[in-house]
């Protein structure tokens, strides 16, 4: 049963046209089929949907998100970087209209992907990746770091089927074949496989908690926080057709072309964006090799597999973005410098190229895109040569190459020019 906004609600969203927030869109002002003065609209969906397109979100909120996923990365955390390659459903199920919700943070607007969804792409892969191997020393090992990465809870360890419902109490142990073979005629080589790797892969866990016994249940080592974009994907509007609604419906026993089609529209986020997925180690626990492993995970998970719903149909698939990710260790560069200032030997360097006029073409090499600029350079030497020319050479930067490297590196080393 729907609760209707309030005359006054009501009126002051219409009346903010420009400025309606797109998480109040997506979760409280919805158009709904039936409205409360009893009328029906055919539209309400298509009409949902666009709201939530158009929504205003909090400006600056990505480059927030980016500033606090960098921050913990300097205390020890490991991001992978992964760019949207085709459009994504999440929390589709749960919005106010029917398979039409869409996962916003509800402060900005900003879509995003909840912690638990990464920690399941990861472990999806890992689990796959333990069923791929034939091994059983490599099976166990395999089967330990899992274990130590995701944490495990007392069923994992029960081998075998419910004979009732016929599913598997656990995935460890459906692992232990590979996944493409999952009918009960597998498993007597499962249990066979299944003997030998837990028990050497409980020894490897015993031993790198060094505790005496295996615990009944154990928390991963690593925390798998949510992911953000680096900027406003934007939000798309899709369709699902379904030709056939009578058959469907069961008003008619065979589905024939004389039908009305039925377009359902629904929000999805738009592809091209680049997400930031932070994962915290929980130390001492987590060693450097198991951060390292689960990263490992996460960015195979996320090219395999994919996020959210349709994956199968081309949607939530994702690369990964290596210049996104120099981009952010170049950040973290420029931060480190902006406390310690130009490297003096770096700043030497320079300065006796100035005196011998080698200066005015190492300068000039900057005036291009930064994909063109000298390789075997670091933010470092970039930093010390921006400061000396801006100080002690400022004639290098009258020339129209000059001042455009002057600019570029400006833009690049967050630094104030002219």
């Amino acid at each position: 049963m729907p609760i209707y906004a309030t005359t006054e609600a009501k009126e002051f969203w219409d009346s903010s046209i420009s400025a309606r927030a797109r998480s109040l869109a997506a979760s409280r002002f919805c158009h709904l089929k039936t409205a409360a003065n009893g009328s029906t609209d055919d539209e309400y969906r298509k009409k949902s949907a666009l709201g939530i397109k158009k929504g205003a979100v909090v400006a600056g909120a990505p480059e927030r998100f980016s500033n606090f996923i960098s921050l913990l990365e300097a205390q020890g955390a490991s991001v992978v970087f992964g760019k949207l390659e085709g459009r994504m459903i999440l929390n589709s199920s749960g919005g106010v209209v029917e398979n039409g919700g869409i996962c916003l943070d509800r402060n900005s607007g900003i879509p995003y992907i909840p912690g638990s969804t990464v920690k399941g792409c990861a472990r999806r892969f890992a689990v796959w990746d333990l069923s791929q191997t034939d091994d059983v020393d490599q099976k166990a090992e395999k089967l330990a770091r899992l274990c130590l990465v995701f944490g495990y809870g007392d069923i994992e360890w029960n081998p075998g089927r419910d004979l009732k419902k016929g599913h598997c109490h656990s995935d460890f142990w459906l692992a232990m074949v590979p996944l493409e073979d999952t009918g009960p005629e597998h498993d007597s080589l499962r249990d066979r496989t299944w003997k030998d790797a837990s028990e050497r892969a409980q020894r490897i866990i015993i031993d790198k908690l060094g505790m005496k016994n295996l615990p009944r249940q154990l928390q991963g080592c690593v925390s798998f926080l949510p992911a953000f974009p680096e900027k406003d994907p934007g939000i798309d509007l899709d369709i699902l057709t379904c030709h056939h609604p009578d058959y469907y419906e069961g008003k008619k026993k065979t589905a024939t072309d004389d039908e009305n089609p039925n377009p359902v529209v629904f929000p999805a986020v738009a592809k091209g964006g680049t997400f930031r997925f932070p994962l915290r180690p929980i130390r001492p626990r987590c060693s450097d090799d198991l951060l390292a492993s689960t990263s490992g995970f996460l960015s195979e998970g996320l090219q395999q597999f994919g996020l959210g719903g349709k994956t199968n149909a081309g949607y939530g698939w994702f690369s990964m973005d290596s210049e996104a990710a120099k981009r952010a260790k170049n950040e973290r560069e420029v931060a480190e410098l902006a406390q310690s200032g130009p490297d003096e030997a770096a700043f030497a360097e320079i300065k006796a190229m100035h005196e011998k006029g080698q200066l005015v073409t190492k300068l000039n090499a900057y005036s291009f895109d930064e994909k063109f600029w000298p390789p075997d350079t670091s933010v470092g030497f970039e930093l010390s040569l921006f400061e000396f020319v801006k100080s002690e050479a400022s004639d290098l930067a009258a020339s129209k190459k000059g001042k455009k490297a002057m600019e570029n590196l400006a833009a690049k080393l967050k630094r104030p020019f002219p």
